[in-house]
């Protein structure tokens, strides 16, 4: 009994999660004013992709999506090799390594 009520109320919640999503794109496929009548639709009436070809041609979404991408790959590259320098350093200066092995562990990490 206690398995059905978890399991009823995880269902429960992952609609509640996943209601906004479904929202969002069914009002991003909907014609021009359809998605503030009164009461909303789940669905459009006719789906159209204007919006869409609008967002990738006059705003210039795509330039700046690619902006983006080279900044955050940038970055993360970076990071990850002065983590990569930072990690190998404490890991070959720690005191239990002798000399001749601290300089094998540095060279060779």
């Amino acid at each position: 009994m206690k398995t059905f009520f978890v399991n009823a109320l995880l269902v429960i919640t992952a609609l509640l999660t996943v209601t906004p999503l479904v929202w969002m794109i069914s009002a991003s496929l909907m014609p021009t004013g359809e998605a503030t009548i009164f009461p909303p639709r789940l669905l459009p009436s006719h789906a159209t992709i204007t919006h869409y070809h609008e967002l990738f041609t006059r705003m210039n979404f795509g330039r700046s999506f690619a902006n983006s991408m080279i900044i955050a790959v940038s970055i993360t590259m970076f990071s990850l090799l002065l983590n990569s320098v930072a990690t190998n350093f404490s890991t070959c200066s720690s005191r239990r390594w002798s000399s001749r092995h601290r300089w094998a562990c540095c060279r060779f990490s």
